[in-house]
């Protein structure tokens, strides 16, 4: 372990300090503890010379124990390796092994030995001398092995446990001062009839907030991003008493997803092309063909619109068929998932497997605490509920009445209770004792949730849960963790389990063990198998599931309470769930002009739905991120069915029809109703009028005015859903309204008439009625 190195002069000389008068020192170690031990020992050099870098310190390592546990008539074999990281070199390198004499007798005490500087007596079992010297720069390795008889072992109740073990290593020339040595524990079980505990592991399996991320980024679902890791966690957890805890997400089936990125119609044109000419940042999908041929944004005249009242100021080049076929289908199946089923099969396997058990989390491993503190049963109860569906739907056999928050207090612990948990996962530094007490308590217990109420809880040991993932806490907060090799972790998890073991070896307590809702990422999954291994072959263990250890008795030693709330900085605000759920609105009001408003509305649900998960509490503002994209998307739909602008349009009759040209860049037809709003009382438009835009096309609308009195009015074109909200891009319009043109031009003509009758009636009368000339008889 190489944060041990640090100390090993300071070990050395402290473990000779305490050497007493009947521990054998070095050259009185018995001909048969030296002959019996068979070296290996070697020295390989480096590929080049490594200078030295001033320090008077080996490097030592311990590299493996063997066995695990130890038992009569067996061996002690002990290997390591020696780096002579120096510029001097070591003449006469020799190994010794020391062990404690005895068993430590609490944890604090076993983990002791692990921590730099500290004192214990112990007993010289083996020197061995390597068979050449250690040249600076070079490493050797060692292998010693040691005859039962020597270690100073007794086949008692007393004796079986735990003992640390040295090896040092120093130049016995006395050519150089340079020492160095390594720790590790040995397990000494002689066959002894232990009343074994029962020990479970909770393995979380979860998606990350990377993975979350990456699975939006890639348009995927997210059982893809996740199963590669996960099915590298389930093969190295493979053992009994281990109960894997399941997102509900990742059993589903994925749903309508995005399609090829960049997609092109016949034109070349991308596909996110506005009917502006705009690049827009829309989302690619069944619903969103390229533009049409020849849609350039060109605005539209109210000529061959029918409108009686409209001059010819402008061309409407707008047409009631489509221009084009749209491209993609709303009814497209989404890809098949690449890795998410082989997780499905996987957990399948697991579920019915003898020692084993699944439960199912929340969907998107909700955020219990986050949603009880912001006060949304809702989405709580959804999560559970569609992840229940998916555990059915994929033939899982699965419990769903585990509730594992991140964090816990009574808030948490009455919502997790009225939502049906059956038990509660909780760290044991949230529940304490409610006095010290010489032995590890019982991961079992009751908390009380309500006067009259209590949950059964499982309490997870903290300490021994960072041991298997390869970390030792330090004493206290100030302390600084260690980092633990493979061999460490697993030694130190059977003498931690077996301490407590000894602790009240009549009283078989609970452990309850977990691994981080991150674990494959910074655990090293190699040593966490390695270690599991190890403890289910311990004979003072039990494998246990969850479900055995919430059937247990509860412990009677008493806890503290839980506190009342507790609000961490990095749960979900409830502002932001109000935002995700304001983007789920606008996109079922803009999902309601289609056929099949599923099609757009399940995508947006499942890709807001995340907000909550837990793995968001290590990336607060990625969470924030997601419902920004979101967002943007849903906004960038309205950017698809358009109104489009005109040029200004003359209106001189009372009443006439004005032509509203609607653009639909989606893939499927849409309904929308056309409403006029103008900003002047000269021109009325009391009712909208619907129209039916073709998928990737375009239409006219006829909407009905009436004007009163003249000027110009600008109106403004408002799309609207079925429900009456506001749909799509509005565009504004621009109409010279003259509408007494008209009666005007009436009144003129008619007083002309009326002149002409009256002039023409005066000039008769005043000519008076023509007689005809006398004519004479005679002539």
């Amino acid at each position: 372990m190489n944060p041990r190195r640090v100390w090993a002069g300071a070990a050395l000389a402290a473990g000779a300090a305490l050497l007493t008068p009947a521990v054998l020192p070095a050259a009185a170690v018995p001909a048969a503890a030296r002959t019996a031990s068979s070296s290996e020992a070697h020295t390989v050099a480096r590929p080049a010379a490594v200078e030295g870098d001033g320090t008077a310190d080996l490097e030592v390592e311990i590299t493996d124990v063997a066995p695990a546990v130890l038992r009569p008539d067996q061996p002690l074999r002990v290997t390591g390796t020696i780096v002579n990281d120096t510029a001097e070199d070591v003449t006469a390198p020799v190994v010794r092994l020391r062990v404690q004499r005895t068993t430590p007798v609490s944890r604090s005490a076993l983990e002791r030995w692990l921590q730099p500087g500290t004192l214990s007596s112990t007993v010289v079992v083996a020197r061995e001398e390597l068979p050449a010297e250690l040249p600076a720069g070079a490493t050797a390795t060692f292998s010693v092995e040691i005859e039962p008889a020597t270690l100073p072992l007794l086949a008692s109740h007393a004796s079986w446990g735990p003992r640390g073990i040295e090896a040092s290593v120093h130049d016995a020339s006395g050519t150089t001062s340079l020492e160095g040595a390594d720790r590790s524990y040995l397990l000494w079980e002689p066959d002894l009839d232990l009343t074994a505990m029962p020990v479970g592991l909770l393995v979380p399996v979860v998606p990350t907030a990377e993975e979350l991320r990456e699975a939006r980024a890639e348009g995927t679902d997210v059982a893809t991003a996740a199963t590669p890791r996960l099915l590298e966690v389930l093969a190295a957890v493979d053992q009994p008493g281990v109960t894997l805890a399941v997102d509900g997400l990742l059993l589903a089936e994925p749903g309508p997803g995005p399609q090829d990125d960049g997609a092109t119609d016949d034109t070349g044109d991308d596909a996110g092309t506005t009917a502006s000419g705009e690049e827009d940042a829309v989302p690619d999908g069944p619903l969103v063909p390229g533009p049409t041929e020849g849609d350039d944004g060109a605005t539209v005249g109210p000529d061959d619109a029918g409108s009686p009242g409209a001059t010819d100021d402008a061309t409407d080049d707008a047409t009631d068929e489509p221009t084009d076929e749209p491209t993609g289908d709303p009814t497209d199946a989404p890809a098949p998932r690449e890795e998410g089923g082989g997780l499905v099969e996987a957990l399948a396997l697991r579920s019915t497997a003898e020692g084993s058990e699944v439960t199912v989390l929340p969907w998107s491993d909700a955020d219990v605490a986050a949603l009880a503190h912001a006060g949304r049963p809702d989405l709580l109860t959804r999560a559970l509920d569609r992840a229940q569906a998916a555990a059915e739907d994929a033939g899982l056999t699965a419990g769903t009445d585990l509730s594992w928050p991140v964090s816990v207090d009574q808030v948490t612990a009455a919502r997790a209770t009225a939502n049906g948990a059956g038990a509660l996962v909780v760290p044991d530094s949230a529940v304490p004792t409610s006095t010290e007490l010489t032995f590890t308590p019982s991961g079992r217990t009751d908390l009380v949730v309500a006067a009259d109420a209590t949950l059964p809880a499982l309490v997870v040991d903290e300490r021994l849960s960072a041991v298997l993932g390869g970390t030792l806490p330090g004493a206290t907060t100030d302390d600084e963790a260690l980092d633990l090799t493979a061999l460490d972790a697993r030694q130190l998890l059977l003498a931690e389990t077996a301490v407590i073991a000894r602790e009240r070896p009549n009283d078989p307590r609970a452990v309850v063990m977990t691994l981080p809702r991150a674990v494959g990422t910074g655990t090293d999954l190699d040593l966490v198998a390695v270690a599991l291994d190890a403890l289910a072959d311990a004979p003072w263990t039990e494998p246990a599931t969850a479900g055995d250890l919430t059937a247990l008795a509860a412990a009677t030693t008493s806890r503290q309470a839980l506190p009342e709330e507790s609000v961490a900085g990095s749960e979900v605000d409830p502002g932001l769930l109000a935002a995700a759920d304001a983007v789920a609105a606008d996109a079922v009001t803009f999902a309601a002009i289609t056929p099949e408003p599923d099609v757009i509305t399940t995508p947006v649900v499942d890709a807001l739905t995340p907000v909550v998960s837990t793995a968001w509490r290590e990336d607060p503002a990625g969470r924030e991120s997601l419902v920004a994209g979101v967002a943007a998307e849903v906004a960038a739909l309205d950017g698809l069915v358009v109104a489009l602008p005109s040029s200004t349009l003359n209106l001189i009759n009372s009443s006439a029809q004005i032509p509203v040209n609607v653009r639909n860049d989606l893939g499927v037809d849409v309904t929308v109703r056309v409403l006029l709003e103008p900003g002047d009382l000269r021109l009325q438009a009391p009712q909208p009028v619907p129209l039916v835009v073709p998928a990737g096309s375009q239409a006219t609308a006829q909407v009905q005015v009436r004007a009163v009195g003249s000027g110009d009015v600008r109106a403004g074109i408002t799309l609207l859903g079925p429900d009456g909200a506001e749909v799509g891009t509005a565009a504004d319009l621009q109409v010279r309204v003259r509408a007494d043109w008209e009666n005007v031009g009436t009144a003129v003509v008619a007083g002309l008439l009326g002149v002409m009758l009256v002039v023409g009636i005066v000039r008769t009368v005043r000519r008076g009625p023509r007689t005809p000339p006398v004519v004479d008889e005679d002539s």
